[in-house]
């Protein structure tokens, strides 16, 4: 009787050894751990955090040396040189962008004619590459320009613009990064151009060639495509998803009437164009800078051209839950008008006025379109005063806009 039962022990035995030698064979699963990358810490990124995709925005301010000269004649001083740049990397570390620039000469010196003032002032496009992981980048591309030059204050007139020439631009510099987005450097430049001017009521024509070289100080942000918690950042909670905060970027473009009175009074439709960037300090209230240029031509009176520029901060206010906005700005502005006629550079009349003050009004409605772009409609109330190029007399600027707008917040 009890050979079976002893049988059923040793049957029993041998299972459980067979079962736990196979579970013995099983390799253990491999303990629970965290992946420090994607933990969010506040450390700082390493040099080889590189998040050039999505928007970018760049920043140039620096000085440099400006060589202006053909015909006979040479223009050449210090300049000092700013510049706007706004695109999207195309490519892993490659950007395209359009840009912005304008550099100032005071005092130069001139070997044929008394000059006050050299301007240079041109918008184009470019291409940057940054190498990985050192963040030294190489840029260049292509401006169309327009110098202008300005006579002394009582003295005889010799202010001058020249048509619109073509200007190619090369860059080498390195920019550190100071936060998930932000990052500052240096950078030389060299910029290599030619414009002309055409003589009234003659086919000749003077060729004039222009060159800079000029050191400057960099600062690029630049949206990655993920969050920013991806990288190791603290602060990367929430999405941002519809909200007006951190970084932005405005730009808008529509149909205006413009008027000015004083020495040559004129009244007629004009096209504005703009772009503004800056920084919600909290949520819906955005601080910025902006630079806005308006072209008019066909104008009644004796003046056939009228371009008007502005540039400087302002305010906006998002109205929640409409996405109304308004916007204040105290800006710096001037006017550069002529008669139209050939060559009036030299022979006609042409005057780009001393930079003045204006101050800017506007209101309008956007509508989200994406997580961070908003499409929008506006209208704009702008009034200003500026002197002539002499600064003898004062110009007055009225103008009015409706505007359809493109934000980035």
């Amino acid at each position: 009787m009890l050979a079976p039962a002893a049988l059923r022990l040793v049957a029993f035995m041998g299972l459980a050894a067979l079962s736990g030698g196979v579970a013995e064979a099983q390799p253990a699963p491999p303990p629970m751990r965290s992946d420090p990358e994607d933990a969010v810490s506040d450390r700082r990124p390493s040099s080889d955090f590189r998040p050039h995709r999505g928007l970018y925005l760049n920043v140039l301010a620096g000085e440099g040396e400006l060589r202006f000269s053909g015909a006979g004649e040479e223009i050449a001083g210090r300049s000092y040189d700013i510049g706007l740049g706004v695109g999207i990397a195309a490519a892993r570390q490659i950007v395209v962008y359009g840009d912005l620039y304008e550099a100032h000469v005071s005092d130069p010196f001139a070997n044929t004619s008394l000059v006050s003032e050299l301007d240079l002032h041109g918008f184009g496009a470019g291409v940057k590459y940054y190498f990985d992981p050192s963040n030294v980048f190489v840029s260049g591309g292509l401006l169309a320009f327009q110098i202008t030059q300005t006579g002394p204050i009582g003295g005889p007139s010799n202010d001058e613009t020249t048509h619109w020439g073509a200007m190619a631009r090369l860059a080498v510099g390195r920019e550190w990064w100071a936060t998930p987005n932000w990052s500052f450097g240096l950078a030389g430049e060299l910029k290599l151009g030619r414009t002309h001017n055409v003589t009234y009521d003659s086919p000749l024509t003077y060729e004039y060639s222009v060159k800079t070289a000029s050191l400057l100080m960099s600062g690029t942000f630049g949206a990655p495509a993920s969050e920013p918690s991806a990288y190791g950042w603290a602060g990367a909670a929430g999405d941002g998803t519809h909200t007006h905060d951190g970084f932005y970027l405005g730009v808008h473009v529509g149909v205006g009437w413009l008027k000015i009175t004083g020495p040559f009074p004129t009244t007629g439709t004009g096209t504005p164009i703009g772009v503004a960037a800056g920084y919600a300090p909290k949520d819906n209230l955005i601080l910025f800078a902006a630079y806005d240029r308006s072209t008019a031509a066909g104008l009644s009176g004796e003046i056939q051209h009228l371009q008007l520029e502005t540039l400087g901060p302002g305010v906006r206010y998002y109205l929640e839950p409409s996405n109304v906005f308004l916007t204040a700005a105290v800006l710096a502005a001037r006017i550069s008008i002529d008669n139209g006629d050939a060559g009036d550079e030299r022979y006609g009349y042409a005057e780009t006025t001393r930079w003045g003050l204006a101050a800017r009004a506007s209101a309008g409605k956007e509508w989200w379109i994406s997580r961070d772009w908003g499409l929008g409609l506006g209208a704009e109330l702008l009034a200003g005063r500026t002197r002539t190029s002499n600064d003898v007399q004062l110009y007055w600027t009225k103008a009015a806009s409706l505007l359809a707008t493109a934000s980035f917040n």
